[in-house]
């Protein structure tokens, strides 16, 4: 199976995608996989996003930390989860200069929900120059925020 099968079977028409995302998650090679994250269709990206951090293989994280920056912000969203579990699963070391890239895009970002995901990984990180970010990230009104702020500082602890 390649990117472009990969891709095929994400967008083909259907009411329920978890036996799929299932399947491609046990069974797709990881190159297809980072291949998908090409396509056209944001909702492909995000999905192949989420199946890369389920998997959550260290040779993701380059390519996760590349898809933080994606057009979409649900791509984005997908991508910065993915890449905290890659991290949560191999350590930071995994995704080398991940820290500044995540505070970059948390910074640019305006969206809340990419915004929760890119805290979230920012303690996946074990970011520490991301710590006064946090801090007033767990004082916002937005509790979504609060909660990824919070889990995050945990981890810099």
């Amino acid at each position: 199976m390649d990117a472009s099968e990969v891709i095929a079977a994400l967008e083909a028409p259907g009411d329920d995608r978890r036996p799929l995302m299932w399947q491609l998650e046990a069974d797709a090679p990881h190159a297809s996989l980072v291949g998908a994250l090409g396509a056209e269709v944001p909702l492909t990206r995000h999905l192949v996003a989420d199946i890369l951090g389920r998997r959550a293989e260290i040779e993701s994280a380059g390519p996760l930390l590349a898809a933080i920056r994606d057009p979409d912000s649900g791509v984005r969203a997908a991508a910065a989860d993915a890449l905290g579990k890659v991290m949560l699963t191999h350590g930071p070391g995994a995704a080398p200069g991940a820290g500044p890239a995540l505070l970059a895009a948390y910074d640019a970002e305006d969206s809340a929900g990419a915004r929760h995901m890119l805290a979230a990984a920012l303690g996946a990180a074990r970011c520490r120059e991301a710590i006064p970010l946090l801090r007033a990230a767990a004082r916002s009104e937005d509790r979504g925020l609060v909660g990824s702020a919070q889990w995050a500082l945990e981890q810099l602890d």
